[in-house]
Parts: C-alpha cells; sequence; structure tokens
C-alpha cells in the first residue's frame, strides 16, 4: 500500500486542482503513515503464516503477478 501512496496523492492533487482547492498533506499525516508502514512491516511474519506464504513454491500466476509488481516498482524508483 505504501508503494502506490505516491499515486494516490497524486490523484488527490489532480480532484484538488479540478475543484481550485489548496493542496496540501500536514507534516503529522506523513508522520502517521510513515508510523503505520513501520508497524505492518512488523506484521509481516504473522501475514505469512495467516496466509501460507512460503509454503511450497510459488504458483506460475504468483511469480506472473510479483514480476509485474516488480516491473511496476522498478518503473517508479527510476521515474520518481
Amino acid at each position: 500500500f505504501a508503494a502506490t501512496r505516491i499515486e494516490r496523492v497524486a490523484e488527490a492533487r489532480a480532484v484538488c486542482f479540478a475543484y481550485d482547492t489548496k493542496f496540501e498533506v500536514p507534516a503529522e499525516m506523513t508522520t502517521d503513515m510513515q508510523r503505520r508502514d513501520a508497524e505492518q512491516f512488523t506484521r509481516v511474519p504473522k501475514y505469512e503464516e495467516w496466509f501460507g506464504a512460503n509454503d511450497g513454491e510459488p504458483s506460475e500466476r504468483y511469480l506472473q503477478m510479483k514480476a509485474t509488481a516488480d516491473q511496476w516498482l522498478e518503473q517508479r524508483r527510476f521515474n520518481g
């Protein structure tokens, strides 16, 4: 979810522009989002357990989706 934040913020900015409204992300909101990201990261082992991650070989569907996600993230890394 954190990886798509830049797109969601851009969309919010576009909506504000369309309605001639000032766009601003308060510092406390950014701090809270970073805190929540870090909190979610600590839950990864539990999510893996709940959803059976790392139980055997990944499916072909998973591998295709992961490749798509990796490509998407790589493009954003180089394109800002």
